[in-house]
């Protein structure tokens, strides 16, 4: 019994040296132990033939998890989106239009270019468009330190001696249109009406700006630089300054110098008889003069012209005895010409206007071609009568309907608004027939309001047909070389390596 007991004390004492000294370690380690013994008592401690058997360990319940409380969102601080400049504000700020301020500023238009309830469009000319406009007038600098002062000196002479300011501003007015018009809108229009003088038309290559100054190079809208958005409209960079007035003297006319009279010896006097009286002449009528109309029914080389009028109910309009008017006249050869560039394949008149009266039908997408038809007349009557010196004097002249025409540099060609088609010109002897109603210009082509011909569609390349693609099979692997190389051969070099590059490069491993 005795030894029994003493086997069951062991136990016991070995059983709470566990304990103590698992407690112990925890307590070290400040780590909480993972189980626990229940204390005595507690119902849980089981027994078995050897003694008490060490209870069922539990596991001790979690903590709750702390959550962080959100960090408040920051405090953003709204910033003021910057204010978008006026015209004024863009030209003060650019270095390249110190010339132009400095002409505003004469002519006191900052402020109308700095009004922010304004919506207007400018032609800006560059530094360099006032230095090259000052060299063409005789300036011999090369920078524009100089240049103002030389046009400001230029328009003084234009202006007889007197104050040059009234002439600046309307060379500067003559750059600013009174509404906004894009680089889009300039293009498809053709033109544009200034604050101060005469249309201002677009070539037909969509660059140039013709404007009134023979002899000097026309302004050219510089591509990169269209469309300058501004708080009160936009702003188009050119590389010319727009004149709305000759400003190069015309070339002197050479005359021959009159050769003196030799001295000859005094005339003796013939004698004479008394002369006979002269006969009584009895006075006939000055010829009437006839309406344009008449004179172009009466004319053979108007016939395609009087066919038009008439389908158009404008003949009555050109024979109004009380009107004054003034009619560019477009000779058969005008229209046999138009119809040709619209591919008309004959050699003469006879079937030019059935011709011409289709192609403005397809013009009018199938409907009645006598309105277009009448626009196109009209844009060759102005009324009023303009002889052909005050044509070339004032350089345009603004028809019944549609924009105005200009005149070209050299006198004769007059610009219209089709690209594709030759401009018409003057026909210089068949100048300033008289009408008792006007007075009429014959011109070799057709002058047109409108484009007529149909933009040349873009030719893009034809798609390259390609095959279908095949997904790739997984190419067999190359074992890994060994001996005799040390393994150079790894992808990195040799014929196996770069084969193993290949590989990768297009499958991918």
């Amino acid at each position: 019994m005795a030894p029994r007991l003493l086997a069951l004390a062991a136990v016991a004492v070995a059983t709470a040296s566990a304990v103590v000294l698992s407690a112990t370690s925890a307590d070290a380690n400040n780590v909480a132990p993972r189980y626990y013994i229940p204390a005595a008592g507690s119902g849980t401690a089981q027994h078995d033939a050897y003694g008490p058997r060490m209870a069922t360990p539990t596991k001790r319940p979690k903590k709750p998890t702390k959550t962080k409380r959100p960090a408040p969102a920051p405090v953003v601080t709204a910033t003021a989106a910057p204010a978008p400049q006026t015209i004024a504000d863009i030209v003060t700020g650019n270095d390249d239009f110190s010339v132009l301020l400095t002409a505003l500023q004469t002519a006191s238009l900052v402020e109308t270019l700095d009004d922010e309830s304004a919506s207007l469009t400018v032609f800006a000319p560059t530094n360099g468009a006032f230095l090259s406009l000052a060299q063409t007038l005789g300036y011999t600098g090369d920078n524009v330190d100089g240049v103002f002062a030389f046009l400001v000196e230029a328009l003084t002479g234009l202006s007889n001696g007197g104050n040059p300011v009234p002439l600046l501003t309307s060379v500067l007015r003559f750059h600013v249109v009174g509404s906004t018009v894009s680089s889009t809108e300039l293009v498809s229009t053709g033109f544009f009406e200034p604050l101060e003088g005469p249309a201002v038309v677009l070539a037909d290559d969509g660059r140039t700006l013709y404007d009134f100054a023979p002899g000097v190079a026309d302004p050219m809208l510089v591509v990169d630089r269209l469309d300058i958005q501004a708080s009160n409209g936009v702003i188009h960079v050119i590389t010319g300054v727009l004149l709305p007035v000759p400003v190069l003297s015309p070339a002197p006319v050479a005359t021959a110098t009159a050769v003196p009279a030799l001295p000859t010896e005094p005339a003796v006097p013939e004698v004479t008889e008394a002369p006979a009286p002269a006969p009584v002449v009895t006075a006939t009528a000055a010829p009437v003069l006839q309406t344009i109309a008449d004179i172009v029914a009466g004319n053979d080389d108007f016939s395609v012209l009087l066919t038009a009028l008439q389908t158009a109910s404008l003949v009555e309009t050109l024979d109004d005895e009380s009107a004054s008017l003034t009619v560019f006249a477009p000779t058969n050869g005008a229209f046999l010409s138009l119809a040709q560039t619209l591919g008309y394949t004959g050699d003469n008149v006879d079937g030019v206007f059935a011709f011409l009266v289709e192609a403005l039908t397809g013009l009018s997408n199938g409907g009645n071609p006598v309105p277009l038809l009448t626009s196109v007349l009209r844009f060759h009557v102005v009324g009023s009568t303009v002889s052909s010196t005050e044509l070339v004097s004032t350089g345009f002249f603004e028809p019944l309907e549609g924009p105005a025409v200009v005149l070209a540099d050299d006198g004769r060609t007059l610009y219209d608004f089709a690209p594709g088609v030759a401009d018409p010109m003057l026909v210089v002897d068949r100048l300033d027939i008289q009408a008792s109603n006007g007075v009429i210009h014959v011109i070799t082509g057709v002058l047109l309001p409108v484009p007529v011909l149909s933009p040349a569609p873009v030719v893009t390349a034809a798609p390259v047909q390609t095959m279908t693609p095949v997904a790739p099979t997984r190419p067999p692997r190359y074992s890994r070389p060994h001996g005799g190389n040390g393994g150079r051969n790894r992808g990195y070099g040799g014929h196996d390596g770069e084969r193993s590059r290949r590989y990768r490069d297009v499958y991918g491993y």
